[in-house]
């Protein structure tokens, strides 16, 4: 069965023809998407090659919710101390420039995280070598309709259309090969060289010159602190940084959009880069949770250098 409509409210209208527990797969043949180019949008090659994955990039509310979530206002808690980040230059009266990060406090109610679904997206084909994009292998059920729901609104926000696929559709068994990281090329430390590969992946989207300069500020400062290796977010994971410090086994998060902290993992490279969205920002993995606060840096320097 296929859907055509911008979205759906609710799965039993669509699914009725499936029993509890039946097994299928929400895709479309890639002949049937009119602008092949939204593919590279969301985050696949240019290749398009059978195997690769992605978080997919965000084009509307429903891809964004996929990697995102979102947050619901708690107002029976007290209020929390939230810090937001301001960029000030100014000339004295000799007409020298000068500049500085100012941390200004504020309250607001408190926020509740609600967990992205995180479906990832998938090229494969089928006995003919006809190509698909595809979510994975799901199970019908009452407690799997929130993801599923989910899972067919992305589809028709990204392609206007969703095709139900069960006993008919063959996933491909070629190996994954997932894209949501690009590894920087080794030895590419030098700040000068790491801010052209920000402009070029992150920065060139961003059009707050003041939040810009405040983002710059704070991945140069880990950047001074060495280390190994550099992952840039790609897809879903854009504006997401990796900064790897392997002897220490310590990989600092660092994101441009989510939430105003800094994570720290103690999972090595090749565990965190396989994780989901929904597992990279679950309260149980990370190891530190460092504020964007006035001891910011401090607090990050005692970490990385004990």
């Amino acid at each position: 069965m296929t859907i055509n409509k911008k979205r759906i409210k609710l799965v039993e209208k669509y699914f009725s023809h499936m029993n509890e527990n039946d097994s299928f797969v929400l895709g479309i043949n890639m002949i049937e998407i009119k602008n092949i180019n939204i593919l590279k949008k969301i985050g696949f090659t240019d290749k398009l090659e059978v195997g690769e994955k992605v978080l997919p990039s965000y084009i509307g509310p429903k891809t964004k919710y996929n990697g995102e979530g979102k947050k619901i206002i708690v107002k029976d808690l007290p209020k929390e101390t939230f810090y937001v980040s301001r960029f000030w230059s100014w000339k004295d009266w000799g007409g020298n420039g000068h500049s500085k990060i100012v941390l200004i406090p504020r309250e607001r109610y408190q926020r509740k995280q609600i967990s992205p679904p995180s479906i990832e997206l998938i090229i494969g084909s089928d006995k003919s070598n006809n190509k698909y994009i595809y979510a994975d292998r799901m199970i019908y059920s009452d407690e799997n309709k929130s993801i599923i729901l989910s899972t067919v609104n992305m589809f028709l926000e990204i392609f206007g259309t969703c095709t139900i696929f069960k006993n008919d559709f063959k996933q491909s068994l070629v190996p994954i090969k997932k894209l949501n990281w690009e590894m920087l090329p080794p030895g590419e430390k030098n700040w000068n060289e790491f801010k052209i590969s920000l402009e070029k992946n992150i920065l060139r989207d961003f059009k707050n010159c003041s939040k810009k300069a405040v983002y710059e500020n704070r991945l140069k400062k880990i950047n001074n602190l060495n280390p190994d290796f550099i992952a840039i977010g790609n897809g879903g994971f854009s504006g997401y940084i990796v900064l790897g410090f392997k002897d220490k086994n310590l990989y600092i998060l660092e994101n441009l959009w989510y939430g105003n902290a800094t994570y720290i993992f103690d999972e090595n490279w090749e565990t965190l880069s396989q994780l989901t969205k929904m597992e990279v920002l679950s309260n149980e993995l990370y190891k530190e949770r460092i504020i964007h606060d006035p001891l910011w840096e401090s607090n990050l320097n005692n970490i990385v250098t004990f």
